[in-house]
């Protein structure tokens, strides 16, 4: 098993839309876009947000992005596939996104986009 964590590109903006199965899903991870989701939103989010995935064996399992908005850095658009929850991919996703912030940022403090109905996300 083979875990890959890198920046988008091109080619992954469909794969994305993809991971993101149900309505549910599609608003909390993007709470502002048009429903269904579809690459062409994500990519041009991807314009002012700096996205990273995660792979397990060259299958996208999980996204996240880091942007700045009132001075702050956020973690948003954090999704990580049905089927893989639960085994630490979030995680460590989460943990690659606060070294990103304060490596790449220098940001010492990283907060958390939330939708406040996703309860599992919450805690």
């Amino acid at each position: 098993m083979s875990i890959n964590i890198r920046s988008i590109c091109e080619d992954d903006f469909e794969d994305m839309a993809e991971l993101l199965t149900c309505q549910k899903e599609q608003e909390w991870v993007f709470p502002t876009a048009t429903l269904p989701i579809d690459s062409t939103q994500i990519k041009a989010r991807a314009t002012h947000r700096d996205f990273i995935i995660i792979l397990k064996d060259e299958e996208l399992v999980g996204f996240a992005n880091l942007y700045r908005e009132d001075g702050k850095m956020f973690v948003g658009n954090f999704a990580i596939k049905e089927t893989h929850r639960n085994q630490g991919y979030g995680k460590r996703l989460l943990v690659l996104m606060r070294e990103r912030a304060r490596a790449v940022y220098r940001e010492k403090e990283l907060h958390i986009s939330v939708v406040k109905e996703n309860h599992v996300a919450m805690k």
